[in-house]
């Protein structure tokens, strides 16, 4: 079913706002007139359903985010965020004593924690960041925006934002919640060399390069289009280098309160020719001995995949980049083991 047309944008800058404020009750009032004013609109259940939950009305939210889920059943995102935004608030409060864990990467460690939370059991998990990252740059721009409490220009978000399937709402409240100092453990990726910049800001590398087809299967408003028209004449496209590698992967260290486990990418051949990925093994030596050096734990999900490979003897990868549901569990039980218990 489609949402049907959505709240205005002035109603959005109104209502982050009041978040921002901490004013929620307001912001609860604002969510119910809107919901009232067009029922039909899917958007508006599930935003109000994430700040309930946050405010510990776990029935209500859970009403909400199913209403939702009823207006618009094709969007996994809420379906996703209800189990996970769900799971981890009924759970908080019983569970001071279980380490909080703050990821920056991609969806290959963001799942396996979703997953230990989904256990209900093991962590409590920072799932409130929205960005996905891949180099040193976007880890330290999002770190630097979370802990400045950084609210970003409207135009920029699509691109900065990831998974793409927020790029249609480009109203989503980004970077609001800064539990970095309560982290016991932050887990952090680090998988492509590459990076896009404009005017000093660095774009979602991987978004970025596959817009046009991410274009296409999202049905992105014209605003966004117009952005990316705008944009794509003016970003500078870069490589870094092995001493900007570790100049980025020392200041994350010193940025992080917690301890650090810097996650390489995993070594796996081309699956049409059988070829390893050279520049990844490449990038993946070099985020390992900058670890070394550095006196920190690696994580390098190679080992893992062997492993779960030759002990259930079926594939742990679906393709190159995204590990299969059978694998993300055994992963996500390996790292809880090896680097959080």
């Amino acid at each position: 079913m489609s949402e049907g047309k959505g709240i205005t944008n002035n109603f959005f800058h109104k209502v982050r706002k009041l978040q921002r404020e901490q004013k929620w009750e307001e912001a609860i009032a604002l969510y119910r007139k809107a919901i009232e004013a067009n029922p039909n609109f899917a958007w508006s259940y599930f935003l109000l359903a994430e700040v309930l939950a946050q405010q510990g009305s776990l029935e209500e939210a859970k009403h909400n985010f199913q209403e939702a889920i009823k207006l618009n059943p094709t969007n996994q995102i809420y379906q996703q965020r209800m189990s996970s935004v769900l799971n981890t608030a009924s759970h908080l409060s019983a569970s001071q004593e279980k380490p909080l864990i703050t990821v920056f990467g991609s969806c290959r460690v963001h799942n396996p924690m979703i997953t230990l939370v989904s256990q209900k059991r093991y962590i409590r998990f920072n799932n409130k960041l929205l960005a996905f990252s891949h180099n040193t740059h976007e880890i330290v721009q999002q770190i630097s925006f979370i802990q400045n409490s950084t609210i970003l220009p409207d135009e920029l978000i699509p691109f900065i934002v990831s998974p793409p399937d927020f790029y249609k709402y480009l109203e989503l409240p980004v970077f609001v919640d800064n539990e970095l100092e309560k982290t016991s453990v932050f887990f952090v990726e680090i998988t492509s060399w590459k990076y896009v910049l404009y005017d000093n800001y660095y774009f979602d590398n991987s978004a970025w390069s596959m817009f046009e087809i991410f274009k296409d299967r999202f049905n992105y408003s014209q605003s966004i289009i117009d952005s990316y028209n705008k944009f794509k004449n003016q970003v500078e496209f870069g490589v870094q280098d092995s001493e900007s590698l570790i100049e980025g992967m020392k200041l994350i260290k010193q940025m992080l309160p917690g301890k650090v486990v810097f996650v390489t990418h995993c070594d796996v051949p081309i699956p049409s020719t059988g070829e390893p990925i050279i520049s990844r093994q490449k990038l993946i030596n070099a985020v390992s001995e900058n670890a070394r050096s550095l006196y920190l734990p690696l994580l390098n999900p190679t080992y893992y995949i062997k492993e779960f490979e030759n002990k259930h003897n079926k594939p742990a990868m679906r393709d190159t980049n995204h590990y299969t549901p059978a694998f993300n569990s055994f992963l996500a039980h390996c790292m809880y083991q090896d680097f959080i218990k």
